[in-house]
């Protein structure tokens, strides 16, 4: 193949969808975002359709039941006068869609 390497595809399983609740200052009752999650020990992700909507740093798992999972950390805000970035404490529930 002209010294190029053909990758070989990944599985990555199947995609659980969400539905994600923001919790503050109030639980967001509209619009409905549905999408997937992406969590690591650095930084949770909510993406729809491959587009990120929301992150959290430094994530926590306040708990994970049946119905979803609650998740905290602290969501990027903007930046100071001196380029810093500024964060908000945050909570996330995100709720299994069930297909």
């Amino acid at each position: 193949m002209d010294g190029i390497e053909e990758k070989e595809k990944v599985d990555v399983g199947v995609r659980m969808k969400f539905r994600l609740i923001v919790q503050l200052p109030e639980p967001q009752k509209s619009p409905e975002i549905i999408g997937t999650l992406s969590v690591d020990e650095k930084e949770a992700l909510f993406f729809v359709c491959e587009r990120l909507v929301a992150i959290l740093k430094k994530p926590e798992f306040g708990w994970i039941n049946p119905d979803g999972i609650f998740i905290r950390g602290f969501e990027p805000v903007g930046t100071t006068k001196t380029n810093q970035q500024k964060f908000n404490y945050q909570e996330w529930f995100c709720v299994y869609i069930k297909e």
